[in-house]
Protein backbone atom coordinates (compact mmCIF):
# COMPACT_ATOMS: atom_id res chain seq x y z
CA UNK A 1 0.00 0.00 0.00
CA UNK A 2 1.32 3.72 -0.82
CA UNK A 3 0.10 6.44 1.32
CA UNK A 4 -0.57 10.17 -0.63
CA UNK A 5 -1.00 12.38 1.67
CA UNK A 6 -3.06 15.36 0.79
CA UNK A 7 -1.46 18.61 2.72
CA UNK A 8 -3.75 21.14 1.73
CA UNK A 9 -5.45 22.82 4.85
CA UNK A 10 -8.79 21.65 5.64
CA UNK A 11 -10.25 25.39 5.74
CA UNK A 12 -7.89 28.16 3.70
CA UNK A 13 -7.44 25.96 0.93
CA UNK A 14 -9.11 23.21 -1.77
CA UNK A 15 -8.63 20.21 0.39
CA UNK A 16 -9.66 16.36 0.54
CA UNK A 17 -12.25 17.60 3.27
CA UNK A 18 -12.69 21.47 2.01
CA UNK A 19 -16.17 22.28 0.81
CA UNK A 20 -14.99 25.05 -1.28
CA UNK A 21 -16.26 25.18 -4.90
CA UNK A 22 -12.64 24.46 -6.20
CA UNK A 23 -11.80 21.46 -3.63
CA UNK A 24 -13.62 19.45 -6.55
CA UNK A 25 -10.94 19.54 -9.32
CA UNK A 26 -8.10 19.46 -6.56
CA UNK A 27 -9.92 15.97 -5.69
CA UNK A 28 -9.75 15.31 -9.29
CA UNK A 29 -5.96 16.15 -9.78
CA UNK A 30 -5.25 14.40 -6.65
CA UNK A 31 -6.97 11.16 -7.84
CA UNK A 32 -5.18 11.57 -11.08
CA UNK A 33 -1.75 11.30 -9.54
CA UNK A 34 -3.24 8.66 -7.20
CA UNK A 35 -4.01 6.64 -10.23
CA UNK A 36 -0.44 7.23 -12.02
CA UNK A 37 1.45 5.95 -8.70
CA UNK A 38 -0.62 2.85 -8.68
CA UNK A 39 0.15 2.18 -12.46
CA UNK A 40 3.56 3.13 -12.17
CA UNK A 41 3.76 0.18 -9.14
CA UNK A 42 0.50 -1.84 -9.47
CA UNK A 43 0.05 -1.07 -6.30
CA UNK A 44 -2.63 0.19 -4.14
CA UNK A 45 -2.86 3.55 -3.24
CA UNK A 46 -4.54 5.27 -0.17
CA UNK A 47 -5.52 9.07 -0.60
CA UNK A 48 -5.57 10.50 2.91
CA UNK A 49 -6.01 13.89 4.27
CA UNK A 50 -3.00 14.92 6.86
CA UNK A 51 -5.53 15.09 9.61
CA UNK A 52 -5.93 11.72 9.57
CA UNK A 53 -2.43 10.57 9.73
CA UNK A 54 -0.82 8.57 12.06
CA UNK A 55 2.05 5.98 12.84
CA UNK A 56 -0.62 3.80 13.94
CA UNK A 57 -3.14 4.40 10.45
CA UNK A 58 0.10 3.80 8.47
CA UNK A 59 0.38 0.47 10.36
CA UNK A 60 -3.01 -0.41 9.95
CA UNK A 61 -3.34 -0.27 5.75
CA UNK A 62 -0.04 -1.73 5.63
CA UNK A 63 1.77 1.37 4.09
CA UNK A 64 5.22 0.74 2.67
CA UNK A 65 5.84 4.09 1.29
CA UNK A 66 4.50 7.40 1.89
CA UNK A 67 4.23 10.55 -0.64
CA UNK A 68 3.29 14.23 0.57
CA UNK A 69 1.45 16.80 -1.92
CA UNK A 70 2.03 20.25 -2.78
CA UNK A 71 -0.68 22.80 -0.69
CA UNK A 72 -1.47 26.15 -1.63
CA UNK A 73 -2.31 27.43 1.80
CA UNK A 74 0.73 29.41 3.59
CA UNK A 75 2.47 26.55 6.13
CA UNK A 76 2.47 30.09 8.99
CA UNK A 77 -1.51 29.49 8.55
CA UNK A 78 -1.67 26.14 10.07
CA UNK A 79 -2.25 25.05 13.46
CA UNK A 80 0.92 22.93 14.83
CA UNK A 81 -1.23 20.80 16.87
CA UNK A 82 -3.06 19.25 13.33
CA UNK A 83 0.05 19.09 11.79
CA UNK A 84 1.65 16.75 15.10
CA UNK A 85 0.82 13.43 14.16
CA UNK A 86 2.09 13.83 10.41
CA UNK A 87 5.29 15.73 12.18
CA UNK A 88 5.77 12.79 14.37
CA UNK A 89 5.49 10.19 11.34
CA UNK A 90 8.19 12.22 9.37
CA UNK A 91 10.75 12.60 12.21
CA UNK A 92 10.69 9.53 13.45
CA UNK A 93 8.89 6.58 10.82
CA UNK A 94 11.24 4.14 8.63
CA UNK A 95 9.03 4.19 5.62
CA UNK A 96 10.81 5.50 2.29
CA UNK A 97 8.96 9.13 2.28
CA UNK A 98 8.72 11.66 -0.56
CA UNK A 99 8.00 15.14 0.04
CA UNK A 100 6.35 16.87 -3.40
CA UNK A 101 6.85 21.11 -3.35
CA UNK A 102 4.76 22.06 -0.02
CA UNK A 103 5.70 18.05 1.27
CA UNK A 104 9.21 18.67 0.22
CA UNK A 105 9.33 22.05 2.18
CA UNK A 106 7.17 20.84 5.18
CA UNK A 107 10.04 18.10 5.50
CA UNK A 108 12.71 20.82 5.92
CA UNK A 109 10.49 22.05 8.44
CA UNK A 110 10.53 19.11 10.08
CA UNK A 111 14.30 18.90 10.39
CA UNK A 112 14.80 22.54 11.46
CA UNK A 113 14.53 24.43 8.35
CA UNK A 114 11.77 26.88 7.89
CA UNK A 115 10.99 27.57 4.05
CA UNK A 116 10.66 31.25 3.47
CA UNK A 117 9.04 33.25 0.21
CA UNK A 118 11.52 32.99 -2.52
CA UNK A 119 11.66 36.89 -2.39
CA UNK A 120 10.90 40.30 -4.73
CA UNK A 121 10.96 40.20 -8.25
CA UNK A 122 13.75 41.53 -9.29
CA UNK A 123 13.83 44.74 -11.98
CA UNK A 124 13.78 43.13 -14.83
CA UNK A 125 12.17 39.70 -13.93
CA UNK A 126 9.14 38.75 -15.38
CA UNK A 127 6.08 37.60 -13.54
CA UNK A 128 4.98 33.79 -14.53
CA UNK A 129 2.05 34.20 -12.48
CA UNK A 130 1.20 37.43 -12.14
CA UNK A 131 -2.22 37.15 -9.83
CA UNK A 132 -0.37 34.78 -7.49
CA UNK A 133 1.80 36.71 -4.84
CA UNK A 134 2.31 39.44 -7.34
CA UNK A 135 6.14 41.06 -7.45
CA UNK A 136 6.96 38.10 -5.46
CA UNK A 137 9.63 36.02 -7.37
CA UNK A 138 8.54 32.18 -8.10
CA UNK A 139 9.00 28.86 -10.56
CA UNK A 140 6.31 28.33 -12.62
CA UNK A 141 5.61 25.48 -15.39
CA UNK A 142 7.72 23.06 -17.13
CA UNK A 143 11.32 24.21 -15.85
CA UNK A 144 14.73 22.77 -16.11
CA UNK A 145 16.61 21.79 -12.85
CA UNK A 146 20.31 20.89 -12.78
CA UNK A 147 20.95 17.61 -10.84
CA UNK A 148 24.42 17.55 -8.78
CA UNK A 149 25.42 14.30 -8.39
CA UNK A 150 24.79 10.70 -8.94
CA UNK A 151 21.66 9.56 -6.66
CA UNK A 152 19.54 6.89 -7.50
CA UNK A 153 16.18 9.36 -7.59
CA UNK A 154 17.73 10.54 -10.47
CA UNK A 155 19.19 7.67 -12.56
CA UNK A 156 18.31 7.29 -15.77
CA UNK A 157 18.41 10.49 -16.19
CA UNK A 158 21.13 13.64 -17.44
CA UNK A 159 22.44 16.47 -15.46
CA UNK A 160 19.89 18.53 -16.90
CA UNK A 161 15.96 17.64 -16.21
CA UNK A 162 12.97 19.65 -17.00
CA UNK A 163 10.00 19.24 -14.89
CA UNK A 164 6.98 21.21 -13.57
CA UNK A 165 7.69 23.83 -10.92
CA UNK A 166 4.29 26.03 -8.85
CA UNK A 167 6.34 27.91 -5.94
CA UNK A 168 6.79 31.12 -4.45
CA UNK A 169 8.47 29.28 -1.39
CA UNK A 170 11.73 27.34 -1.18
CA UNK A 171 14.29 26.12 1.61
CA UNK A 172 16.93 28.54 1.62
CA UNK A 173 19.39 26.11 3.36
CA UNK A 174 19.64 22.24 3.93
CA UNK A 175 17.90 21.19 6.86
CA UNK A 176 19.90 19.44 9.23
CA UNK A 177 21.36 15.34 8.37
CA UNK A 178 20.21 16.12 4.36
CA UNK A 179 22.62 16.27 1.38
CA UNK A 180 21.74 18.41 -1.96
CA UNK A 181 20.90 16.50 -5.02
CA UNK A 182 19.30 19.45 -7.22
CA UNK A 183 18.99 23.09 -7.96
CA UNK A 184 18.14 26.03 -10.38
CA UNK A 185 19.44 29.39 -10.61
CA UNK A 186 16.29 30.42 -8.64
CA UNK A 187 15.93 28.02 -5.89
CA UNK A 188 19.14 26.35 -4.17
CA UNK A 189 17.63 23.31 -3.02
CA UNK A 190 15.12 21.71 -5.98
CA UNK A 191 15.96 18.02 -4.59
CA UNK A 192 17.48 16.50 -1.42
CA UNK A 193 17.76 13.21 0.60
CA UNK A 194 18.40 12.10 4.49
CA UNK A 195 21.77 11.14 4.36
CA UNK A 196 20.61 7.56 6.67
CA UNK A 197 17.11 7.51 6.59
CA UNK A 198 14.73 6.69 3.10
CA UNK A 199 13.74 10.53 3.01
CA UNK A 200 13.56 12.54 -0.66
CA UNK A 201 12.25 15.68 -0.84
CA UNK A 202 11.36 17.82 -4.66
CA UNK A 203 10.93 21.03 -4.44
CA UNK A 204 8.92 20.26 -8.26
CA UNK A 205 6.19 18.43 -8.97
CA UNK A 206 7.38 15.02 -10.73
CA UNK A 207 3.82 13.97 -10.73
CA UNK A 208 2.81 16.31 -12.92
CA UNK A 209 4.91 14.96 -16.03
CA UNK A 210 3.65 15.01 -19.46
CA UNK A 211 4.61 12.95 -22.39
CA UNK A 212 6.44 16.29 -23.61
CA UNK A 213 8.40 16.68 -20.10
CA UNK A 214 8.27 12.80 -19.14
CA UNK A 215 11.54 13.46 -16.25
CA UNK A 216 8.82 13.32 -13.48
CA UNK A 217 8.02 9.83 -14.35
CA UNK A 218 11.36 8.29 -13.97
CA UNK A 219 11.90 10.19 -11.14
CA UNK A 220 8.53 8.74 -9.38
CA UNK A 221 9.30 5.37 -10.77
CA UNK A 222 12.72 5.37 -9.28
CA UNK A 223 11.49 6.09 -5.99
CA UNK A 224 9.13 3.30 -5.96
CA UNK A 225 12.14 1.35 -6.70
CA UNK A 226 14.28 2.62 -3.62
CA UNK A 227 10.84 1.92 -1.99
CA UNK A 228 10.81 -1.82 -3.02
CA UNK A 229 7.53 -0.61 -4.87
CA UNK A 230 8.79 -0.87 -8.86
CA UNK A 231 6.06 -2.58 -10.95
CA UNK A 232 8.04 -6.36 -11.95
CA UNK A 233 9.14 -6.57 -15.56
CA UNK A 234 6.73 -8.94 -17.62
CA UNK A 235 8.12 -12.59 -18.52
CA UNK A 236 7.49 -12.96 -22.08
CA UNK A 237 5.55 -15.62 -23.13
CA UNK A 238 7.49 -18.62 -24.34
CA UNK A 239 6.04 -20.44 -27.41
CA UNK A 240 6.43 -23.91 -27.91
Amino acid sequence: MICFVDLEHPTLGPSLLSERPEAATRKADLLTQKVRFEQLTGVPCLLQHFTQVTAGRLADVGARAVLLSGHSSLIDDYDPASLAPLVDVIRSAGLPMLGLCGGHQLMGLVFGQRPEPMGPLGSCEADPRPELAPGMRKEWGPSPVQVLGDDPLFAGLGRTVVVEQRHFWELKALPAGFVRLAASPLCAVQAMRHSSRPLWGVQFHPERYSDAHPDGRTILANFFRLAGLARPTPVAAVHA
